[in-house]
């Protein structure tokens, strides 16, 4: 059983202790392996208070699994889940960057609600190293609007520029509000100085993009100098990275849904790339895998659509699932409609 506890008087504390409880807590997060420890992270179950953001680290000993690291997003305070539906990032340093969702900010009482991280593993504990939080975190708290409602992308280290090491993450805000336009914000963050919290505004990060790619609730996806997003209510969306910023260059025709898509490249090097999503139907009757010409994302090369005796899939796509692609084959779990099995779905060349 995942079990623990840290120091702190926020929600749900008791005498000073804040304790992890599995009923209100939920992980979402896919795990990190680094290092030899298994981490995984939490957020909460529909938002239920009391919550926090927890990460748990585990070693192999003696032949069983042995807690080595705790963390809470917001132990003096409430909320900040991690959600990071596509799984926690590191660095080979051994840092680990996360997203925090809305929540409390306080970072003199160790509280980073709607902020991005750079844990460092610390006897038995994970320190905070560094943190960039968003000018309008009150807004986004308010709002519900996480910052950290997707998971971070780790750019590979850049050369011949300012920022070598990047980090690339986007958020959801505006969701609900039709009213707030455009909705999404892309940031693009140098891992080495990340910023912390300057009022008024995000000009101490290396770039903020507002409405370039849709409400953001799953992993960018980087190739061959192209960072691709499925943001929500938008389309499949590529940005080439030049100089440490991010420029539009191709979209899809199709427009995503409520939750994006999580995109997936497979490719021969430098070439030959394609970009692997897979589509939940609003009505989630279905799921479509579908695959886009990674260097003009307006070719769509294959849908499990086009011939549906065939490749149609009689099962639903969950959430924020990504594809996996290995030997040529592209893979991937879904809910058989009668609700009564999962499956295992494998796509490859006839």
């Amino acid at each position: 059983m995942i079990a623990g506890s840290v120091a702190g008087t926020g929600d749900g504390s008791v005498n000073g202790v804040q304790s992890f409880d599995g009923l209100t807590e939920n992980n979402r997060s896919a795990i990190l392996l680094l290092n030899g420890i298994v981490y995984l992270a939490f957020g909460s179950v529909r938002d239920i208070l009391p919550y926090h953001g927890w990460i748990f680290g585990y070693a192999h000993n003696a032949g069983k699994l042995s807690q080595v690291s705790i963390f809470n997003s917001t132990p003096n305070g409430s909320a900040g889940g991690i959600w990071s539906a596509g799984a926690l990032a590191a660095d080979s340093l051994g840092n680990i960057f996360c997203g925090i969702g809305q929540g409390t900010f306080d970072a003199s009482h160790s509280n980073f609600g709607n902020s991005f991280l750079k844990l460092q593993p610390d006897s038995g504990t994970l320190t905070v190293a560094d943190y960039f939080t968003p000018f309008n975190n009150a807004l986004l708290f308010s709002m519900d609007w996480d910052a950290g409602s997707g998971s971070p992308l780790l750019v590979p280290t850049q050369t011949g520029t300012l920022h070598p090491n990047l980090l690339i993450a986007g958020t959801k805000e505006g969701e609900g509000d039709p009213g707030y336009s455009p909705q999404g914000r892309i940031y693009v963050v140098d891992r080495d100085k990340m910023g912390k919290f300057h009022s008024g505004s995000d000009s101490q990060i290396v770039q903020s993009l507002l409405g370039e790619a849709g409400r953001i609730f799953t992993s960018p996806a980087f190739w061959n100098q192209d960072v691709f997003f499925g943001g929500a209510g938008s389309f499949v969306t590529s940005f080439l990275m030049k100089n440490d910023l991010l420029s539009p260059l191709s979209h899809s025709s199709i427009t995503l849904g409520p939750r994006g898509a999580n995109p997936t490249i497979s490719a021969n090097g430098t070439s030959n790339g394609v970009v692997w999503i897979l589509e939940r139907i609003d009505n989630q009757t279905s799921g479509v895998l579908r695959a886009f010409d990674a260097t003009n994302l307006a070719t769509e090369l294959y849908n499990s659509s086009q011939n549906s005796g065939r490749d149609g899939l009689n099962a639903s796509a969950g959430a924020f699932e990504s594809v996996v692609i290995a030997n040529g084959k592209v893979y991937f779990a879904g809910n058989d409609l009668s609700g009564a099995t999962g499956k295992l779905f494998i796509f490859g060349l006839l």
